[in-house]
């Protein structure tokens, strides 16, 4: 709060009397930041906002100034900046001083009104036909008739992004140059998005793989550009392993005839595996996201299925069959792995809130194990 001189805390008190009467009075507060004195200041209450409730939110805005010449000021323009986010139609007065009305439209008055200017990027509060005394001038002891301020609200435009928003006041009296104000800050709260996410995974280098998972994410909610995702994959995977098919002749010395034996292995896996994916995405518009990281993957549970037959032939050729054996051997293990990796990610819908589709390349540093992720995503 030392460092945000633009923020304004508002406190509202209600006064009860010691009777037991039934009316009472409220009173709010407006305190400001500051660190030193500046008479010429732009203050918002925009500090901390919620931006999942922000559309229901109207922003105050203040802008004070005092006289500081020798001579009184008989115009008072206050040239603000505005934000795209916000709608320059919602516009609403709520406080001025000094207090007149507001000037009427295509003509000249000799009365004191305030005259509002609604421009592009700005809207311009002009104080005409004033009378706001400087405070080096001659026979002035109330320094609080120096000064002014106008006080105004405005609410949020349709389509606005979640950024941090940075405006200013210049302030001009009658024909000096302008005093140009702090800027006046508005920030939203990082806020969570839970999403839930399924999908299928293909293993190009591994034989007969079916793999598929269910993972939640979080990350924070509806952001602009960058923001960081973390998610937690469960998934299902099943693969063979390497067959193989050796050949081994026994016998052939000391009398005894030669055999051929000929075996063949192979083997499956089924696993249950838990990914932790860390990743920093960008958002290139409202449908298109991109991102990329790394990803922990452990193994949490193995069963391995593993088969031998061995063929066993008359003579060093294959040509007459003897027997044939068989055997199988079934193994399961806890935690029996544990793999890492960079992932690229790309995804097509609704990127900062609601469903889209995905598809991601996941670098293992392990041989056999780079795969492509295909998922639909809801984040809410």
């Amino acid at each position: 709060m030392i460092k945000d001189t633009s923020a304004t805390v508002r406190m509202r008190g209600v006064y009860v009397p010691d009777r037991s009467y039934k009316n009472h009075k409220k009173k709010t507060l407006e305190m400001e930041i500051v660190t030193s004195h500046d008479p010429n200041k732009m203050s918002s209450n925009g500090m901390f906002m919620n931006y999942r409730t922000v559309r229901l939110k109207t922003v105050n805005f203040k802008t004070r100034f005092q006289n500081d010449g020798e001579g009184p000021a008989r115009m008072i323009r206050l040239e603000t900046d505005i934000p795209d986010m916000f709608d320059k139609k919602t516009l609403k007065i709520v406080d001025s001083y000094p207090k007149c009305p507001i000037c009427p439209k295509d003509e000249e008055v000799n009365y004191s009104c305030l005259d509002t200017i609604i421009k592009q990027k700005q809207i311009h509060f002009t104080f005409k036909n004033i009378y706001i005394p400087g405070s080096q001038q001659k026979n002035v002891t109330e320094r609080d008739s120096t000064k002014g301020f106008v006080k105004y609200t405005m609410k949020f435009a349709k389509d606005f992004h979640k950024e941090k928003t940075r405006s200013r006041t210049a302030i001009i009296f009658d024909k000096n140059e302008p005093v140009i104000t702090n800027y006046a800050v508005t920030r939203f709260l990082p806020g969570i998005s839970i999403g839930a996410k399924t999908g299928y995974n293909v293993f190009p280098d591994l034989e007969n793989s079916k793999s598929y998972f269910v993972a939640a994410t979080i990350s924070p909610y509806k952001s602009y550009r960058w923001y960081w995702q973390v998610e937690l994959q469960n998934a299902l995977h099943s693969y063979d392993g390497e067959s193989t098919v050796t050949d081994e002749i026994v016998g052939n010395n000391a009398g005894i005839p030669p055999q051929l034996n000929r075996t063949y292995r192979s083997s499956n896996f089924e696993n249950y595996n838990i990914e932790v994916p860390v990743l920093m995405r960008y958002n290139i518009n409202n449908y298109i996201g991109v991102g990329a990281g790394i990803q922990a993957n452990v193994n949490v549970s193995q069963k391995l299925d593993s088969f031998q037959k061995t063929e066993v032939y008359e003579g060093p050729n294959d040509n007459f069959l003897i027997r044939t054996d068989e055997s199988s051997e079934s193994i399961k293990e806890s935690f029996a792995s544990f793999r890492s990796g960079l992932l690229f990610d790309f995804t097509a819908g609704f990127a900062r809130i609601g469903p889209s589709i995905g598809a991601r390349y996941v670098m293992s540093f392990e041989k056999n194990f780079n795969y492509w992720q295909f998922y639909a995503i809801w984040k809410f």
